[in-house]
């Protein structure tokens, strides 16, 4: 199987958070517990309210992976 591009779901945002959170982490370095507690918390909220409307994110995949 190859890899496909396209648009993240709803279904995506466990796979999105944890991505997201590892590029802050690479980003600016470690994230405290009490940011990564916050930003854990608040970014599903975000992106189920905002992901397909206003807000547009592609990812890879392989499978059902998000590379």
């Amino acid at each position: 199987m190859g890899t496909a591009f396209g648009p993240a779901t709803i279904n995506d945002i466990e796979e999105l958070i944890d991505l997201r959170l590892a590029y802050l982490a690479d980003d600016f370095g470690e994230l405290s517990d009490v940011q990564r507690t916050q930003i854990a918390s608040t970014l599903p909220v975000y992106l189920r309210t905002h992901l397909g409307t206003d807000l547009s994110i592609h990812v890879a995949r392989d499978g059902h992976i998000i590379s």
